[in-house]
Order: structure tokens, then sequence, then C-alpha cells
């Protein structure tokens, strides 16, 4: 579980980084290749609900990266826009 961590981690800091050079769709693209199909592979290791909720703070940083929102941003309705 924690070299799924640790990939998720990284998959978020390349988000970081590309959200500079990307538009939304080919973000929301890369989400799907790398970060999606990692959470899907990473399904059968979940044990507890603590590594649920790691990799689940993991994922809302990513879309957060991604819609580019700030940190008193309501997100609940963007997060609907992703599809996600």
């Amino acid at each position: 579980m924690e070299k799924l961590l640790k990939k998720l981690s990284i998959e978020c800091y390349m988000m970081r980084n590309l959200y500079y050079y990307m538009t939304l769709d080919s973000l929301k693209t890369v989400y799907c290749a790398y970060f999606q199909s990692l959470l899907q592979f990473g399904i059968i290791f979940w044990d507890t609900i603590i590594n649920l909720h790691k990799v689940r703070i993991l994922q809302k940083g990513i879309i957060i990266v991604m819609l580019g929102l700030r940190q008193r941003t309501s997100r609940r309705q963007k997060f609907k826009k992703l599809h996600v």
C-alpha cells in the first residue's frame, strides 16, 4: 500500500507541474491515464479505511490542482464538473 501511495503522490506532483502547460481536457486525460488507472489497480490492496482515506486526500488534491482552485473555494460543484 505504501508503494501505491508513493506513486499516487508522484502523480499529484506531476499534475501540479502540468497545470501550467495543459488545458483542462488534457489534464483530465492525464488524470484518467495515470492516476485513475493506479486507483483501479490499487483497489484490491485497500484493506482499511485509513488507507482509503489517504488515497482520497491525494485524489482531492489532484482535482483541486486540475481546476486551479484556491484553498477557500467551494469545491463540491467544481468536482461534479469533471465527472471523474
